[in-house]
C-alpha cells in the first residue's frame, strides 16, 4: 500500500515539475528531461525520488520511457464558491501564483465568501500551500491560507508568511536578520531561505501575513 506521506523539498520539486510539464505538454516528461530541469548529474537521482514519489503515493510508473501518472491531483474547486448575500459575508479573492509573478495584471481564480467578522476589512486573498515545508506546524501541501496582503513587521518575530517561489505557494515562519528576510521551515528536509530585498530577482517573494488556514476534510 502507497505511503501517502509529506514529501521533502526535492520530491516537491520534481512532482511540481511534472505536474506543469503534464499541464502544459499533455504527456509526462522523460527520466532525462527531469534530470535536465533539476539539474541532477544523473538519472540515477531522478529515479530515487521517482521510486520515493511512487512509494508515498503521489505517482504510478506503468513502463516506457514517459509511463508516469500523477494519481494525487490539487483540485482548488474542492474549497467551494458562491454567491450569497454580501451584506454578512465578504469575498476573498484565491490567488495564484502566476497572478504575483505577472505583477496583478491577471484576474483571480475565483472567489471564497467568508463571515466578514473573519477578515474585519483587511485587503486579505487564498493562496493553496505547494509544499510540505511547514507540517511539523500542521500546514500541509493543499491546505488553504487565508493571507492579509502585507508585509510582517521586524517586530513581528517569527509571523507565520505566505510566499511564492520556484515551486508555487508556500508558508514560512519569518524572521528579520541584518537586513535580510529569513524563511524558515518547520520541516528540516527543507532548507531556509533568505531574501535580500536588493535582490533584483530573489529566490522567494513574501505576499503577506498568514490569518487562517482552511483545509478541506473530505479530500
Amino acid at each position: 500500500m502507497p505511503e501517502q506521506a509529506s514529501l521533502t523539498e526535492s520530491q516537491n520539486k520534481v512532482l511540481s515539475f511534472i505536474s506543469r510539464y503534464v499541464a502544459e505538454h499533455k504527456r509526462p516528461p522523460s527520466v532525462r528531461e527531469i534530470q535536465k530541469q533539476m539539474k541532477y548529474k544523473s538519472t540515477n537521482a531522478v529515479a530515487e525520488v521517482l521510486d520515493a514519489l511512487e512509494r508515498k503515493g503521489y505517482i504510478a510508473r506503468r513502463g516506457g520511457a514517459r509511463s508516469i501518472e500523477i494519481l494525487r491531483q490539487d483540485d482548488l474547486m474542492n474549497f467551494g464558491f458562491g454567491s450569497p448575500a454580501l451584506d454578512k459575508v465578504a469575498p476573498v479573492p484565491l490567488m495564484s501564483v502566476d497572478w504575483f509573478a505577472k505583477g496583478d495584471k491577471m484576474k483571480p481564480i475565483g472567489n471564497v465568501y467568508l463571515d466578514k467578522s473573519i477578515t474585519q476589512g483587511r485587503d486579505c486573498f487564498f493562496l493553496r500551500v505547494d509544499d510540505d515545508g511547514m507540517e511539523k506546524s500542521g500546514i500541509f501541501k493543499r491546505d488553504m491560507l487565508l493571507v492579509e496582503k502585507r508585509m510582517p513587521a521586524e517586530s513581528e518575530r517569527d509571523a507565520l508568511v505566505a510566499a511564492i517561489c520556484e515551486v508555487g505557494g508556500i508558508a514560512r515562519q519569518c524572521r528579520f536578520i541584518n537586513g535580510r528576510i529569513h524563511l524558515l521551515a518547520s520541516s528540516r528536509s527543507y532548507a531556509e531561505r533568505v531574501i535580500n530585498p536588493a535582490d533584483k530577482f530573489p529566490e522567494a517573494l513574501v505576499v503577506g501575513v498568514a490569518l487562517s488556514l482552511f483545509r478541506n476534510i473530505l479530500r
